[in-house]
């Protein structure tokens, strides 16, 4: 009994050291088991969703137009109006399908049977006139050598009558006509 305390103070403090330690010990083992729970709860299906999980396209950043595309089937409504002519006869479509035309343009030509004749005599008279011309042409080509020369004797003959007028010579200029 030197210090003070007696022996069995000192036992039963022992005893109670030893008490704690073990509390403290449980409780450690109380708080590993609910982080083990935490970690099964959350980390482990996060980690599965990572490796067989579907995850989104990652790409580069760019500068562009953000597009997204979904294949449907549809209808498309045009908005057509049904002409009807007053008579039966030849049609002459002046327009092509799917074309784009004002308000009002003629879109066809229905021809009467009375009118069909004069039409195809109508369109006989233009053959005849495009090869008119064609002949014209030709036998203006023809001719162009002596229309050219007839132009250069004309000015020729001008330029003297010019010159001899200037000169005040009358006689010389009706030697000239000749």
């Amino acid at each position: 009994m030197n210090n003070g305390k007696s022996e069995i103070e000192k036992n039963q403090e022992i005893e109670k050291n030893h008490h704690d330690r073990k509390d403290t010990g449980a409780r450690s083992k109380r708080i590993g088991n609910y982080v083990l729970v935490f970690f099964l709860l959350f980390y482990v299906p996060s980690l599965i969703y990572w490796m067989y999980g579907s995850s989104p396209q990652i790409d580069i950043l760019r500068m562009g137009t953000l597009e997204d595309s979904v294949n449907a089937d549809g209808y498309f409504i045009r908005d057509e109006v049904l002409l009807e002519s007053p008579f039966s006869g030849r049609c002459i479509v002046e327009v092509g399908e799917g074309d784009k035309i004002p308000k009002g343009f003629k879109v066809a030509t229905i021809l009467h049977p009375d009118y069909a004749g004069l039409i195809e005599r109508l369109n006989e008279v233009d053959l005849e006139i495009l090869s008119i011309q064609k002949e014209m042409a030709e036998k203006e080509q023809f001719f162009s050598e002596d229309l050219l020369k007839l132009d250069k004797n004309i000015e020729e003959k001008i330029r003297l009558v010019i010159h001899e007028s200037s000169k005040n010579s009358f006689m010389e200029i009706k030697s000239i006509k000749d």
